[in-house]
């Protein structure tokens, strides 16, 4: 079985994820749960747009609610049963017995120490504990959400940060775009 390439014209840049993933000559036809995800999508839109009263948002809704809203089949050959919660759970209460039961950590854990300039934040852009002398937080804790990939190099940078506060030197100069791409 072969998947179907992806349009073209939906990589040419700018390129808009939200229609990446649910234009028909997208990546549509390889989502398996295409109903859950399209109304995932539309819902996230449809309140974004709401909330910030943005034409482009709207009009983004507008098309991809045009878009079809159907099963993609490509995959089904390679979809197996389902492992869990299995398929007699279907209630609220049943799917958050089985969440509460399996839950377990992506193993980098982060933001139970938010920095930030609200009142909510618990830490400060000096790393420093609001309300506590002498203590800092240079770990994954301080980030308010995960980034991207694993999370050593943004750690090793947020202690290398805080070690440099703490002696108090101040932040290189930055590098002209010039002397960049001259060093190798």
């Amino acid at each position: 079985m072969t998947l179907r390439p992806v349009s073209p014209a939906l990589l040419e840049p700018p390129v808009n994820v939200l229609r990446l993933s649910l234009h028909p000559d997208g990546m549509a036809p390889r989502i398996t749960n295409l109903p859950e995800w399209r109304a995932h999508l539309l819902a996230r839109l449809r309140r974004q747009a709401g909330a910030t009263g943005d034409p482009r948002l709207f009009s983004l809704y507008s098309e991809l609610e045009a878009y079809p809203g159907g099963h993609g089949d490509e995959l089904v050959a390679f979809r197996g049963r389902e492992i869990g919660p299995g398929v007699n759970a279907r209630s609220d209460s049943e799917l958050d017995t089985y969440i509460r039961a399996t839950l377990a950590t992506a193993h980098h854990p982060c933001g139970t120490c938010r920095m930030g300039v609200d009142a909510d934040a618990v830490v400060d852009g000096s790393l420093k504990l609001r309300g506590v002398q002498n203590l800092r937080v240079a770990d994954a804790s301080v980030m308010p959400d995960l980034v991207g990939g694993n999370i050593n190099a943004t750690v090793i940078m947020i202690a290398e940060k805080a070690a440099d506060m703490i002696l108090g030197k101040s932040a290189p100069a930055p590098v002209s775009p010039c002397v960049r791409h001259a060093v190798r």
